[in-house]
């Protein structure tokens, strides 16, 4: 489990943000990019120590980037133990600052109670929801699927549908299958075998194994009489 969120937090330090500020100039970028990479362990030629102390400088002076990679080496234990207190502290500086991964790390700290964190699955579709509603595309899906299961909130099939329809038209292949489920269910849409398929063969082109499996099914889990789905005739 431990190796699975490493992952999935290495994988956020570089995904949806906002464009930094102009006046950064680009050996300033190159440092953060470089120093990033080494945290993730691609940049074999800067150890972690040199990273982490580069990160911490341009942190402070608010670098929104650096913020969000410096969060996640404290929560990591990368140069040390895990230090929940400052990764927390980086994250939510990085996500004030509009860098839309460091309110999805938040997102996954507390759902899986990473780093020490006491998991918390309120506080993680708080953050999850925060990211979505920015556009971030992988917190439309998270946030999407603690709506459309319940989880950490009241359950909301419509709204979570909102989020996987905005999601799958980036080409998001999780939401592309979330969505293909909705369709094949009623859940939060009317039910329309035809979107079904078509968000489930979608998502299975990219390669989403869940997708293929639910392809292969011949009922859909909901076998119910499909329900008038409010705003819909």
């Amino acid at each position: 489990m431990k190796k699975e969120l490493n992952l999935i937090l290495v994988f956020c330090f570089v995904t949806y943000f906002t464009p930094l500020k102009a006046q950064n100039s680009n050996s300033e970028r190159r440092e953060i990019a470089n120093a990033i990479a080494a945290a993730e362990g691609s940049n074999v030629k800067l150890d972690k120590y040199t990273a982490f102390e580069t990160l911490s400088k341009y942190a402070v002076q608010g670098n929104s980037r650096a913020m969000n990679a410096l969060g996640l080496m404290y929560i990591l234990g990368s140069v040390g133990k895990p230090d929940t207190v400052q990764a927390v502290s980086w994250l939510t500086s990085a996500g004030n600052a509009g860098f839309l991964s460091a309110w999805v790390n938040l997102g996954y700290i507390y759902k899986y109670a990473h780093g020490g964190v006491k998991q918390n699955l309120t506080n993680a579709f708080m953050y999850f929801d925060k990211a979505a509603k920015k556009g971030a595309i992988n917190g439309c899906c998270d946030a999407g699927y603690m709506l459309y299961k319940g989880i950490g909130c009241e359950q909301n099939y419509e709204a979570a549908y909102s989020y996987f329809r905005y999601a799958a038209a980036k080409n998001y292949s999780p939401a592309m299958y979330m969505l293909g489920l909705c369709y094949r269910n009623g859940y939060g849409v009317a039910r329309d075998d035809g979107e079904a398929q078509y968000w489930l063969a979608s998502a299975d082109k990219l390669g989403y194994r869940f997708a293929s499996e639910e392809l292969e099914k011949e009922t859909p889990e909901n076998q119910s009489k499909p329900q008038k789905v409010k705003g819909l005739n």
